[in-house]
């Protein structure tokens, strides 16, 4: 009788535990189905990720996903929402974040292909984020008290998600001392910036231009946010 009744107790346990992911799962999923439809609820939770007051001028909320406990995804475009709500690629400028809270890149390996101990990118490809490079452009770390930027400027082609964009782009370490996770940002620019008269080799204003990106991302509350 006490073997039945633990077998049912069990049973019930197992049913309500199932539910409860089932739930989850749809909840999560509705909700990421959401933030992908309407501009506002993207928007919205970009800022929220971002730590941001306002998104960067000419750039909106392309796609926007959480999965608690594993990742947080932001991809900005500077192609507005179609009639539907929606946003496909990029024209020249994006921004793509990701904070990876379990099974990210390893950031030792990270920190070897951003300060140059490494050329093979496979740290990158292997989470997620394409990486095509024509020509290094820069190097460097901006010091922030909540924590160092460590960035690589390159020409070539970058991408996440299945989104793609070639011209000029940084990609960005966040090196939070005292927020979870590994914070990896991309900024997406045209070969030269718009207005420059110095031809292809000319990066300044680009998103490979040490000071361009430091005031880019300035307003970004990355380590503080969460």
């Amino acid at each position: 009788m006490k073997r039945h009744l633990m077998v049912g107790i069990l049973t019930l346990v197992g049913m309500l535990a199932f539910i409860a992911i089932g739930f989850f799962g749809l909840t999560t999923a509705v909700r990421m189905s959401s933030m992908r439809g309407d501009p506002a609820v993207r928007t919205g939770k970009s800022l929220e990720v971002l730590g941001l007051d306002k998104l960067p001028a000419g750039l909106h909320a392309m796609r926007v996903t959480s999965l608690p406990w594993v990742m947080d995804t932001v991809i900005l475009s500077d192609r507005p929402p179609d009639e539907s709500g929606m946003i496909h690629g990029f024209n020249e400028r994006g921004f793509i974040y990701v904070n990876f809270l379990r099974f990210g890149p390893d950031k030792t390996l990270l920190r070897d292909y951003l300060e140059g101990r490494t050329p093979d990118p496979k740290v990158l490809q292997d989470n997620g984020i394409t990486v095509q490079v024509e020509e290094v452009l820069s190097r460097g770390r901006i010091s922030r008290e909540s924590g160092d930027l460590i960035y690589v400027g390159q020409r070539g082609v970058v991408g996440a998600r299945g989104f793609e964009t070639e011209g000029v782009h940084a990609l960005v370490f966040f090196d939070c001392e005292d927020r979870e996770g590994t914070h990896l940002a991309v900024w997406m620019g045209p070969r030269t910036a718009p207005g420059s008269t110095g031809g292809s080799g000319d990066i300044s204003g680009t998103p490979a231009d040490e000071q361009a990106l430091s005031q880019f991302l300035e307003p970004f509350d990355i380590c503080l946010t969460g």
